[in-house]
């Protein structure tokens, strides 16, 4: 797999522009690096506005993407509510319901830090 780890100042940029991205997720930009993850899924190098992908994306003014299957279906983030969820390939906010971190979505399995 072919990931790009983020430098210092990039993520700096990063939580200047999105103050409220998740920790874990700048940590993984930094340690592990965008691109194919371990699940097969796409973990990208910022933050993509859902009006970019989905035709009703302008109706989801909280979220955030992160990431994506490959399949159409989008790893997102919801400031509002803190938490990660998908948002599927007709546009609709699925807010993950047992707490996912990127760790979990990256790699397909449960985060042991969360255990």
């Amino acid at each position: 797999m072919n990931r790009t780890r983020l430098s210092e100042t990039e993520i700096d940029s990063l939580s200047l522009k999105f103050p409220k991205l998740p920790a874990d997720y700048l940590d993984y930009l930094r340690n592990t690096g965008w691109g194919e993850s371990e699940s097969g899924c796409m973990i990208y190098s910022g933050p993509v506005s859902p009006s970019d992908v989905y035709s009703n994306g302008d109706e989801m003014t909280e979220l955030v993407i992160l990431g994506d299957d490959f399949q159409g279906f989008c790893l997102a983030y919801c400031f509002r509510k803190g938490q990660y969820g998908e948002i599927t390939d007709d546009g609709e906010w699925c807010p993950s319901t047992d707490g996912m971190t990127i760790i979990e979505y990256a790699t397909g399995t449960p985060d042991v830090d969360m255990l």
